[in-house]
């Protein structure tokens, strides 16, 4: 296998007009709705603040070498994701089992985009729709959001049986399955067309196209929105949270460390799940930027300050 640049043979290849192009388009990769949602969620359920030590050594010792060797190589190769692995003739299967994960974790995230779009939207509102029960989507079991869990506690107590409680729907449940989804009671009855969340999708999918139609040279520019945006918003919700009622109990809840957790193998498991999800190592995207770089590109403290 011949080592020398490839450079030469890809004069036409575009690149980032600046370093901080790349540096920008990998923590867009890294900041996404994976630790937005995802890891609040098993950071709460696998120890709190003791799951931060598996997943600290998860992603020093896991995430950041193949990132390094994802980063190197497509920079080395500077071709797309299936070219680069043909250099390798024994792993050319590795570049289309990338591109088929990356084509299914796209048609993934779109739905969920969707949803996002549909709850932006509806956010809009004054009352937010979720919050009460007086809407046509609602049902008798229907509890107020803000006062579910008070009723919950209510209806056990004075029936002595959970299952009296279980039948009781919070709001905001009931504007999720009724009125976003409006899910049916089985697959034998798929029910009707979503025509709003179709409309949202149909938007989201051209401006993904208008965002990638032009290669890098547009690429470039949405990355600053695409990679700042959810920092803001990050820190938006966590300003805005710590100011409501019983904030502390649930900051108290989330970070106090459960150090009997890390005694259990699949907390170990969540945390380098979700240290390789949430980067997206062995997908190939590292790959794909990379590629864009300069052959001598400096890119090793880009890798660091985005896997941090």
């Amino acid at each position: 296998m011949s080592l020398k640049p490839v450079e030469a043979e890809t004069t036409q290849r575009q690149k980032w007009k600046r370093s901080f192009d790349f540096l920008f388009s990998m923590i867009g990769v890294v900041v996404g709705l994976g630790n937005l949602w995802r890891f609040p969620y098993l950071c709460f359920e696998n120890g709190g603040g003791a799951f931060l030590i598996p997943y600290t050594l998860s992603v020093v010792f896991i995430v950041i070498p193949v990132t390094i060797f994802e980063t190197s190589f497509g920079q080395y190769c500077q071709q797309g994701l299936s070219k680069s692995w043909n250099r390798i003739p024994l792993f050319k299967g590795v570049g289309l089992a990338g591109m088929v994960t990356v084509f299914h974790s796209t048609v993934c995230y779109i739905i969920i985009l969707v949803w996002v779009t549909r709850y932006l939207v509806s956010s809009c509102e004054n009352p937010l729709p979720w919050t009460s029960c007086n809407n046509t989507w609602n049902t008798k079991n229907c509890v107020e959001f803000s006062h579910f869990n008070l009723t919950v506690r209510n209806q056990t107590y004075q029936n002595g049986a959970f299952q009296n409680a279980s039948a009781r729907k919070s709001s905001a449940e009931e504007f999720w399955r009724n009125e976003v989804l409006q899910s049916s009671n089985g697959i034998e009855n798929p029910g009707s067309l979503r025509t709003d969340l179709a409309l949202y999708l149909l938007v989201l999918w051209v401006a993904i196209y208008f965002c990638t139609f032009k290669g890098i040279k547009w690429s470039s520019k949405v990355v600053y929105v695409t990679a700042t945006l959810p920092v803001i918003l990050i820190v938006v919700i966590v300003i805005h949270t710590s100011t409501l009622d019983g904030a502390s109990d649930g900051i108290y809840f989330y970070l106090v460390p459960d150090m009997t957790k890390l005694a259990k193998p699949e907390v170990w498991l969540n945390a380098a799940t979700q240290a390789v999800f949430s980067v997206g190592s062995g997908r190939g995207v590292m790959i794909v930027m990379s590629s864009f770089n300069k052959y001598d590109h400096n890119f090793f403290r880009f890798v660091l300050n985005a896997c941090f």
